[in-house]
């Protein structure tokens, strides 16, 4: 009998359902029953997500992730459009895994996951003619800062909450708690966001003040500081509308409006941003350069924040210049694994990994669980691109 080794197997295409998997599995894997049902469902979810092996050969598939599939209670599917079909009659993964999961021993236990395009649509792997019943539930919209739109956020909790109790094994009866216990979250998540933008505003405001003092390019900083986060603030009061294809676009200006701030400090500011928030605005910026087929200028950024983030960890050496670090080079090879560079993308995951090593051996008392991730995922993504 195979040992099971995952609560669940998350299939989908790395094309339009990389996103919404992404947030399954750190939903999943963070969640935490309410304290009265921790006795009996206390334990932490275990999910497998692959994010190379689309790329990979069949031998990749057999000796790394079948064995993971058959050792899953549960196959969860995202279904998107470009899950449905292969063009150009390329293998379809997915197909390959839901028959493999179903001659295994859970092959009943498939839960199909909405992550893009019509509700109604169909799904990948023929799923309604095999399980004419499967339930689907609706992860649309999932991603970052996802709990800030009132009615997306309940929507989502209530999808996650339907996922959690069977991997789980939560019988019907205790889902009001489990409800309860979300709707209490969410308000929790709504006001730290509301106050973590009262508090820029309220250091803004206080550097105002200290400006006053200080040279007239300090003052005009600041000032300039102060507008952004005020636009910052009134674009997250419309967040609270009801138009959910806005929500896109108010993020990617709330971003615009931050990483100014952020700019504005690191100019006229007698302290350092964080290295988080500087690399964070150079992704952005690349991505938004990338869409627009700007590569060059694309890269420039990726670059550029892999050298602030080394030289921050150089000044200060500090584990979140460290994360800062990998996080910025993470987001450099997967922009060549989407230019279809495997040499450039295999050249960064390496760096990754000696970084995630040098960094483990320097900061061993820490026992930091996300400098050993970083190194795994960096070994699947160079053993994925050399099996190519």
């Amino acid at each position: 009998m195979v040992e099971l080794h995952y609560d669940a197997f998350i299939s989908y295409r790395r094309s339009d359902g990389a996103k919404v998997a992404l947030w399954a599995r750190r939903q999943l894997e963070t969640y935490r029953v309410p304290r009265s049902l921790r006795s009996g469902f206390g334990r932490k979810l275990r999910i497998y997500l692959d994010t190379a092996y689309e790329s990979g050969t069949s031998d990749f598939y057999e000796q790394n992730i079948k064995p993971a599939l058959l050792a899953s209670r549960f196959l969860l599917i995202v279904a998107t459009p470009g899950a449905v079909r292969r063009v150009g009659g390329a293998e379809d993964w997915i197909e390959r895994e839901v028959k493999d999961f179903m001659a295994g021993p859970n092959g009943n236990n498939v839960i199909a996951i909405r992550g893009a395009g019509d509700f109604d649509a169909p799904l990948p792997a023929d799923l309604q003619r095999r399980f004419p019943n499967i339930e689907i539930l609706d992860l649309r919209g999932a991603g970052r800062m996802w709990f800030l739109q009132p009615a997306r956020a309940a929507r989502l909790s209530s999808e996650k909450l339907k996922l959690v109790a069977p991997l789980l094994g939560i019988p019907p009866q205790e889902m009001p708690r489990l409800r309860q216990e979300e709707e209490v979250r969410q308000q929790t998540r709504l006001g730290a966001a509301a106050g973590a933008v009262l508090g820029v505003l309220v250091a803004v405001s206080g550097l105002s003040v200290f400006a006053l003092h200080s040279r007239n390019q300090a003052i005009r900083a600041a000032e300039d500081s102060m507008f952004a986060a005020g636009g910052m603030a009134s674009l997250a009061e419309s967040l609270n509308a009801q138009d959910p294809k806005a929500t896109a676009r108010t993020r990617h200006l709330i971003i615009n409006r931050g990483c100014d701030l952020v700019d504005k400090f690191r100019r006229g500011s007698i302290s350092e941003p964080h290295i988080a928030d500087i690399v964070m605005c150079h992704r952005e910026r690349a991505l938004e350069h990338e869409r627009l087929h700007e590569n060059a200028t694309a890269q420039k950024l990726f670059v550029e924040a892999i050298e602030l983030a080394h030289a921050r960890y150089r000044q200060l050496g500090r584990m979140d210049a460290a994360v800062g670090l990998l996080e910025a080079r993470q987001a450099y090879a997967e922009y060549f694994l989407r230019q279809g560079d495997a040499a450039g993308a295999k050249s960064e995951y390496q760096r990754i990994l000696n970084d995630a090593q040098q960094f483990q051996r320097e900061h061993e008392y820490w026992g930091l669980k996300g400098l050993k991730q970083s190194e795994d995922e960096a070994q699947r993504q160079i053993s994925a691109i050399q099996s190519k």
